[in-house]
């Protein structure tokens, strides 16, 4: 979005861009916090996997024959 100027002539009319900047730069916002939200919540679910898994582990190991 740095790369896109400010404005642009188009004939004799002056196109100012920076409300689009803005509104695109909030919509990379937005994605970028729900990759992070989702990728946290997938974490935290597999990790409640691994723990059980391992739990169970433990338990079976520690049985008597």
């Amino acid at each position: 979005m740095k790369k896109l100027p400010d404005s642009v002539k188009v004939d004799c009319i002056n196109v100012n861009l920076v409300p689009f900047k803005g509104g695109i730069e909030d919509i990379f916002k937005r994605l970028s916090d729900a990759l992070v939200e989702t990728l946290q919540s997938s974490i935290e679910k597999d990790s409640e996997v691994v723990h059980r898994f391992i739990k169970s582990g433990l338990e079976k190991l520690n049985s008597n024959p």
